[in-house]
């Protein structure tokens, strides 16, 4: 997905863009027809392609994503682009001679001080929780996510906005998840 991870980052982040990026992955690649496992944002992408392109999608998986208009979004969102400006700043200081495992536990105490519930449940599932950060090539920490993009995305959030006003069909198989320790819980 464009501005995540190794991909490719550009300021045009829009549910359009993402969904196009898909497809054209899947022209170069050859591939007529896919089962799509999408996870948080990316999961709003794959189902705008089910809704567009419905002939390119054979079944959906849908982990983790919000499809209704949920009252508690906007001060979800707020949280964690609150999250990502402190840790921003963290990232910026950490020393480029710390290994990796240590710059996580300097970011530890701010995911505990804003997703308290997410580090309990973690704890008692002997889980781990870290945020996407890599040591580049110089030494330097870096975000696995572009995060000048997702800034961007925040003061404009509704370009991840599905447009359901044609009345769009997937008939293709779709299956929803949730964890038990998701944030996101189906009502």
């Amino acid at each position: 997905m464009r501005n995540h991870g190794k991909s490719g980052y550009s300021n045009d982040f829009t549910l359009n863009h993402v969904a196009a990026d898909i497809e054209n992955f899947m022209k170069s690649q050859n591939i007529s027809k896919a089962v799509f496992v999408a996870h948080s944002m990316n999961s709003r992408a794959i189902m705008a392609l089910a809704l567009t392109k419905p002939e390119l999608v054979e079944k959906i998986v849908i982990e983790d994503m919000i499809v209704t208009d949920d009252p508690d979004t906007p001060k979800r969102a707020k949280q964690i682009f609150d999250f990502f400006r402190i840790v921003d700043k963290y990232i910026k200081a950490i020393p480029a001679h710390l290994p990796e495992s240590e710059a996580h536990k300097m970011i530890l105490p701010l995911i505990k001080k804003f997703f308290p519930e997410n580090v309990e449940n973690f704890s008692s599932a002997n889980m781990t929780l870290s945020v996407p950060i890599y040591k580049d090539e110089s030494g330097k920490f870096s975000w696995e996510i572009n995060m000048e993009a997702l800034f961007e995305f925040e003061k404009n959030q509704e370009r991840f906005n599905i447009d359901l006003s044609k009345n769009p069909t997937f008939l293709g198989e779709a299956l929803f998840l949730t964890g038990k320790r998701s944030y996101v819980q189906l009502r």
